[in-house]
């Protein structure tokens, strides 16, 4: 059987003609061509005109009598790959299927393979941003809430940042075999489809209307999720202006050693909000949250070292006489070790209807605070009603018990902050931002001083102050405790 319209020769069954696109006529509606009885010797006769490769390719497909006839349009890629392809052949790669992918699918018509191949897919695409945003999200009303000072990252947030990067190398490899299984497959799918003919139809609508599904889908996600986080970081942000009793939120949690504690929402008790506003912006720098243990309790338990330890914020004090003060101690030291050797315990008290937990971290030498959480008496501290303080909080809740029954004594690490001056003219001003911890760290009492650490050098100074409190010695010493230079100041500025 031939093509009427160009003489390519073709199997039975086609519809139309792979070469050129042309309606098939069954082999029964063929007229059988007519032959005359003699034709005279010497007499013209006109060559019967063949099917020829090469000629067929150079010709242009939209002036053949198929396209013209019929109001079709042929598309010679798809007459050459469906030639191909009826003749026995696996199909090209289509790089514009595997460039263009669903938006290629959708021109083409190709709506059943769009539903089972990209739609998935897109959908599981849009699943995994949600969730990036929904976490950064609350990442961002952390950061306006708390003035761009979010909790130090735990356990959960990195898990939390593993999965989401886990899911995107997930859905980024779907993609990618996704793409290539389209290209490889398409031309073959599409000749089905097509049923071998090459006069294949282009839905630009559907291109378009894709196109602005998947991008409206995506601004109403953005705006969804903008409207339900905005109110919770404007009234974060509001509450962390000044202590109150209204509703304190914090969405990354700071984990505690043990991890048992979950954030959530919790009001202030009406004695905790007082402490806070009554010492509300006096500081939270180390002397407030380190300490020392002095070498008479060194030698003990970890409760007896942690109860004879000081806070560099008075050394009159020691931590069991702080917390003296407070009603109802409970002091737990059940944790578990770091691997470095460091040990964690707590102090429990009640303030009101609410039950504050500071939790220290102790050495040989030396302890810090690490936590200070509360939540409602009577309720389960691993519920979300368990709220973390952050520095300020921590600090004026301590400035608080420094504060009862007993009068201020600053200690050695306070006597010795002012402005100093050496015998050569130079300056140096010891005030709260000198121990901040950027450059230097306080670290334990140590002959009679307080110990300094340099930060990311190993070495470190000792500070130690006359009887009269207006001379000043500084001892520099290297990794190894050697002495390396000394150095005499005053109390005053320079003239």
């Amino acid at each position: 059987m031939e093509c009427r319209y160009c003489g390519q020769r073709l199997k039975d069954g086609y519809e139309y003609c792979p070469n050129c696109g042309g309606r098939v006529e069954p082999p029964e509606q063929q007229a059988r061509p007519v032959q005359p009885a003699y034709a005279p010797q010497g007499a013209y006769s006109a060559p019967v005109q063949r099917y020829s490769p090469q000629e067929a390719e150079g010709r242009v497909y939209g002036m053949l009598q198929p396209g013209a006839g019929l109001g079709r349009v042929v598309s010679p890629y798809y007459a050459r790959e469906f030639a191909d392809i009826a003749a026995g052949g696996r199909g090209r790669f289509n790089a514009a299927a595997f460039f263009l992918g669903p938006f290629h699918q959708l021109y083409r018509g190709c709506y059943k393979r769009f539903a089972r191949t990209y739609l998935p897919y897109w959908l599981a695409l849009l699943a995994v941003l949600g969730v990036s945003l929904s976490f950064f999200g609350k990442l961002c009303v952390e950061l306006a809430g708390y003035g761009g000072r979010a909790a130090e990252p735990t356990q959960a947030f990195f898990v939390w940042i593993a999965a989401i990067l886990l899911l995107s190398l997930g859905v980024s490899v779907w993609g990618i075999a996704l793409s290539i299984y389209n290209g490889v497959t398409f031309n073959r799918r599409y000749f089905e489809q097509q049923h071998g003919d090459p006069a294949v139809p282009a839905h630009t609508g559907a291109v378009v209307g894709g196109a602005a599904a998947w991008v409206g889908v995506y601004i109403i996600a953005v705006v969804a999720l903008v409207a339900a986080l905005l109110p919770a970081a404007m009234q974060d942000a509001q509450q962390h202006q000044a202590p109150g009793t209204l509703p304190y939120a914090q969405s990354v949690p700071q984990a505690l050693p043990d991890d048992n504690a979950t954030y959530g929402t919790e009001h202030y008790g009406a004695a905790v909000s007082d402490a806070l506003e009554a010492h509300w912006g006096e500081g939270s720098d180390q002397a407030l949250l380190n300490g020392y243990i002095p070498a008479q309790a060194a030698g003990g338990t970890l409760e007896e070292r942690l109860r004879g330890s000081h806070l560099f914020y008075s050394d009159a004090r020691t931590l069991d006489e702080l917390f003296a003060a407070a009603e109802d101690v409970q002091w737990y030291t059940d944790y578990e070790p770091d691997a470095d050797g460091t040990e964690y315990a707590d102090a429990s008290w009640i303030m009101g209807d609410t039950v504050l937990v500071c939790v220290f971290a102790v050495s040989d030498t030396y302890t810090w605070v690490v936590d200070f959480y509360s939540y409602r008496n009577g309720e389960d501290p691993t519920a979300d009603g368990c709220y973390t303080f952050w520095d300020e909080e921590r600090s004026a809740l301590l400035l608080e018990l420094y504060g009862e029954n007993a009068p201020e004594e600053p200690s050695l690490a306070r006597q010795m902050r002012g402005a100093w001056v050496d015998g050569a003219g130079g300056a140096v001003l010891l005030d709260e931002s000198f121990f901040d911890g950027t450059d230097y760290t306080l670290g334990t009492m140590m002959d009679g001083g307080v110990q300094c650490w340099v930060q990311d050098d190993g070495s470190y100074i000792v500070f130690v102050l006359d009887e009269t409190g207006n001379a000043l010695t500084a001892r520099w010493y290297d990794g190894s405790g050697t002495l390396r230079a000394e150095q005499s100041f005053t109390r005053g500025t320079p003239g």
